[in-house]
């Protein structure tokens, strides 16, 4: 896992009850996967920070306003 994955996950937690209540070497194996659908997704290649882009995919999954 490196630090991109690292904070997906962690900003995953924070939006997803359901994520975030799953045991890690469960989230693990969720993670990967996730990260690669943001990265084909239109929030991968805004020209902003990779938490704010992450931010926005999550807002975007949940139908959630980002927070401000």
């Amino acid at each position: 896992m490196n630090y991109e994955h690292y904070l997906f996950s962690k900003i995953w937690e924070r939006r997803d009850k359901s994520f975030r209540e799953l045991e890690y070497e469960l989230q693990w194996g969720f993670i990967f996967v996730e990260y690669d659908k943001f990265l084909k997704s239109k929030f991968a290649n805004l020209e902003t920070s990779l938490y704010d882009r992450i931010d926005l995919y999550f807002a975007d999954k949940y139908l959630i306003n980002p927070k401000k």
